[in-house]
């Protein structure tokens, strides 16, 4: 006999559909320079069901978010040649933004900037794995 522990699923592990495939909780694009903090967050948002796109280049981004529709947008406001500040104001100009997690390395000014461009959450980008994917469960579930 099972018990009811047993046959659940963690929250964060999509119910698998009849053919065996996990259905994406969302279509995300990873704004991250950092190759090292990219790869970390797309595979635990890929593990916990999401659909990652990484841009390595905020122009690429921006490209990026007028031809794409996600369903959110995780920024580091820390990218050389197109400031994620620079990134979500000139996309906020031309469209509707996604929801916004912004990383950020500093304090202070640039969180409330980020926030009145669109951000919805800014987290430092020492933050952990794990919280970014539940503010995402938060934003989007």
């Amino acid at each position: 006999m099972q018990t009811k522990n047993s046959t659940t699923r963690p929250r964060s592990t999509p119910p698998l559909l009849t053919d065996g495939h996990v259905p994406s909780l969302g279509h995300l694009l990873l704004a991250e320079i950092d190759p090292v903090v990219a790869r970390a967050l797309q595979d635990r948002l890929t593990r916990s069901g999401y659909n990652v796109t990484v841009m390595e280049s905020g122009m690429e981004a921006r490209w990026s978010l007028f031809s794409t529709r996600y369903d959110a947008l995780i920024v580091s406001l820390d990218h050389p040649n197109c400031a994620g500040l620079d990134l979500l104001d000139d996309v906020s100009k031309h469209r509707r933004l996604p929801p916004v997690i912004a990383l950020s390395s500093t304090e202070g000014v640039a969180v409330e900037d980020a926030q009145d461009f669109g951000a919805t959450c800014v987290y430092g980008t020492s933050s952990r794995t794990q919280d970014i994917t539940d503010a995402l469960h938060r934003l989007l579930g």
